[in-house]
């Protein structure tokens, strides 16, 4: 392992992050960086927070984060 965790909810995030506005340039292309930086965002957060987790809409304020903030 590479010292990243895992994350229980692993195959819910790499499913919604494709569905993450999908028409938007950053974030159209599979394994694009939008994609990449979205999911890693997500995954962070669900091992950070393992009470919460992963929850279905929360890569569309993420994906809001990174639009907006540098």
């Amino acid at each position: 392992m590479n010292g990243l965790r895992e994350s229980p909810q692993d195959s819910a995030i790499t499913r919604d992050i494709n569905r993450t506005f999908p028409a938007h340039d950053y974030f159209k292309d599979t394994g694009g960086d939008g994609q990449d930086s979205l999911y890693k965002i997500c995954k962070a957060y669900s091992v950070y927070d393992q009470e919460i987790g992963y929850c279905q809409g929360q890569s569309f304020l993420a994906a809001v984060l990174l639009l907006h903030v540098s």
